[in-house]
């Protein structure tokens, strides 16, 4: 009769040495391999048995052995590996498209027309026709804390459905030394008033372009104050996306950065949270300089779209050889290209007027501070484009 207690005696032994290598991860994926000559030598010198050749074990005729004998039944498996981040999708889609734009009531443009109507008919007519536009409402410091939330609130509501462009333009150490300076005292603030800001909004429709001239001006920033800005720019980025707000980081233009520089900037900054970018804001560069450029910018970040500030660009800059702050209130200039979400380029989500027409760039020619309005510039900008 079979001796199934001496027979087990002899090969238990024997895979007693062979456990570990079995039961490793590396033994286990090669369900085949037999095991290695040095260690059936091992086993024969310690427990005399004499072999001519081994059975072919495989992973699954040991583990079989191994449960009738209450031993695991087998190895742990080992550690999956974190699953990848996904690299951000390119952007698809034109959450503009469908929208209308809102037109504020009761604008500078339309309270001069209604002074002068009687008067001045044809300056009348000049400024209503910018009246008549899509402009963005630009919000900042002026707008503090504790009322931000309510007028936002109260603009979206005049707006009865129709799709506000917001600036928002309150960040840390805003413009440097410039004519805008100004902004939140610090990150927490600034983190507070997006908050608020934010909420104004509510699940109304909106579109932000976010904090003009501050991507450009990391190019020269350094230490705490630079770290400060990109988490600023991201956290209101991040809750602007949360709250399914699509957001337009501001790129500057081809004036200020090459495409390179402008891209890095972007992405440092989080332009993947974004919807896009911003291009020209507040700028007289020709739409045709500006869509080649953001162009440029765009294949460097993903395919993300854009929008363009058209309002003061239909004559283009006059170049910077000929007038070192041809930025700031400069003469001969005209209105652009109509606010619209139809461009005619799949990369350009709209033509905006984002800086109004006829308000100051700063203290500069004889006019007044940043964001003044100016009837004159205004109604010049209108006679230079309609001729």
């Amino acid at each position: 009769m079979f001796n199934r207690r001496r027979s087990f005696t002899a090969t238990g032994a024997l895979l007693a040495a062979l456990a570990v290598p079995l039961l490793s991860p590396t033994w286990a994926q090669a369900s085949d391999a037999r095991p290695s000559v040095v260690v059936l030598q091992a086993a024969q010198a310690a427990h005399a048995v004499r072999v001519q050749q081994l059975p072919h074990y495989t992973w699954r005729s040991f583990a079989k052995l191994r449960r009738a004998h209450g031993r695991p039944t087998a190895p742990p498996a080992p550690p999956a590996p974190p699953a990848p981040v996904p690299a951000p999708a390119p952007v698809s889609g034109n959450p503009l498209a469908s929208r209308h734009l809102a037109v504020s009531a009761g604008s500078s443009a339309q309270q001069e027309a209604d002074r002068v109507r009687s008067t001045n008919p044809a300056r009348a007519r000049g400024l209503d026709y910018i009246a008549a536009q899509s402009t963005a409402t630009w919000w900042g410091d002026w707008n503090p804390m504790g009322t931000v939330r309510s007028s936002v609130a109260q603009d979206e509501a005049a707006a009865h459905g129709a799709t506000p462009i917001y600036v928002v333009y309150d960040i840390m150490q805003r413009d440097g030394a410039g004519y805008s300076a100004g902004g939140a005292a610090n990150l927490a603030d600034y983190r507070a008033w997006i908050d608020q800001f934010v909420a104004g909004v509510g699940s109304h429709p909106a579109a932000v372009v976010l904090e003009p001239d501050a991507v450009n001006d990391l190019y020269s920033m350094t230490g705490a104050a630079r770290a400060d800005r990109i988490t600023a720019l991201r956290y209101a980025l991040t809750t602007l996306k949360a709250h399914g707000i699509p957001a337009y980081l501001d790129a500057g233009g081809p004036s200020i950065h090459a495409p390179d520089i402008a891209a890095g900037l972007l992405t440092e900054a989080g332009v993947d949270l974004a919807q896009g970018f911003s291009v020209n804001v507040s700028n007289f560069q020709s739409t045709t300089d500006d869509v080649t450029w953001g162009k440029a910018v765009s294949a460097r970040v993903r395919g993300k779209h854009f929008v363009v500030d058209t309002g003061r660009n239909g004559n283009g800059a006059t170049p910077a050889s000929q007038d070192a702050q041809y930025w700031c209130n400069p003469p001969g200039r005209a209105l652009g290209h109509t606010p619209t979400a139809s461009t005619g380029d799949a990369s350009v989500d709209a033509f905006l007027w984002i800086k109004q027409p006829g308000e100051s760039d700063g203290q500069c020619r004889g006019f007044a501070s940043a964001g003044t309005f100016s009837a004159d510039y205004a109604y010049g900008l209108y006679a230079a484009m309609a001729g």
